[in-house]
């Protein structure tokens, strides 16, 4: 829609593909969902910034909008607490693990 929004990494929790609009979206730790362009890829959301981990084709999070991994989940912090959609793929576990404990 032309619409051009700024956002601190601290703002965002994680970001979500939409596979009926074939577009990923932003979730932001106010709840607000924003969508990327059409030509952004997870790799580009990757090199953005270190602080962002995929743990899903489908899921990349902020690893420090992360309170704890509990069994195949990430549990966010406080307000994004009850979010369930969030869980790690065994293809991307690994790499989440150590840049968790690397915090």
């Amino acid at each position: 829609m032309n619409e051009h929004t700024t956002l601190r990494i601290s703002d965002i929790a994680y970001f979500r593909y939409n596979q009926e609009r074939k577009i990923w979206e932003t979730i932001c730790m106010d709840g607000a969902i924003y969508l990327l362009r059409h030509r952004t890829t997870a790799d580009v959301i990757l090199n953005y910034s270190t602080d962002f981990v995929q743990i899903h084709k489908r899921y990349i999070v902020n690893i420090n909008q992360i309170k704890k991994i509990q069994e195949s989940a990430c549990i966010l912090m406080e307000p994004m607490e009850s979010v369930t959609e969030l869980r790690i793929s065994k293809n991307y576990r690994t790499q989440l693990m150590s840049a968790f404990y690397s915090l």
